[in-house]
């Protein structure tokens, strides 16, 4: 059967440190962006977008502010998917 995945919008420090290890699961240590870096980026327009199969974070999408040609912009820099959901087709609500 496959995991039916909700999403949402990422704010608290306690579920950024979800992101942070997931960052970890799947790339070790190397490329990470640590969590008071994510906790800066979206109190200054930056936004998280986490995947979720019940309460488990299983994949997201991070974007900080930037700033290009003098047009305001959402510089997307990174996502992850958990390897164990990656292909499933999955059903999202």
């Amino acid at each position: 059967m496959k995991p039916v995945l909700h999403f949402a919008i990422v704010t608290e420090p306690a579920h950024m440190s979800d992101v942070e290890e997931l960052q970890r699961q799947v790339w070790g240590n190397k490329a990470t962006t640590p969590l008071a870096q994510l906790v800066a980026a979206i109190h200054n327009g930056g936004v998280v977008i986490g995947a979720y199969d019940q309460d488990q974070l299983v994949g997201f999408c991070y974007g900080f502010a930037g700033i290009k040609n003098g047009e305001v912009s959402l510089c997307s820099h990174m996502m992850a998917i958990d390897p164990e959901y990656r292909d499933l087709g999955s059903v999202i609500s």
